[in-house]
């Protein structure tokens, strides 16, 4: 019963897994691409989410949700672990 629990489940996560990449690939607008994104990684992580655009050595908030503090448009400097990884 376990394993008939545990293969349902990931049964579902493929399922949403599958319809969030269906919504992703409907738009080639990069805000709305961008907004459906925050709004995906807020429902799977239950936490606020923002998508940040890089733009030389800064960042900039272009989507946001779940209430995230952010201001869109918002910049901020690269932190140097990113900076370093790119």
């Amino acid at each position: 019963a376990h394993h008939f629990v545990r293969v349902q489940r990931r049964g579902e996560e493929a399922e949403r897994l599958e319809n969030i990449a269906r919504d992703l690939s409907a738009s080639l607008d990069l805000d709305a691409v961008a907004q459906r994104i925050a709004g995906h990684a807020h429902v799977l992580s239950g936490s606020p989410a923002v998508v940040w655009l890089r733009d030389g050595e800064l960042i900039r908030a272009i989507a946001r949700a779940g209430g995230a503090l952010v201001r869109l448009g918002e910049e901020r400097a690269l932190p140097d672990s990113l900076a370093a990884a790119y």
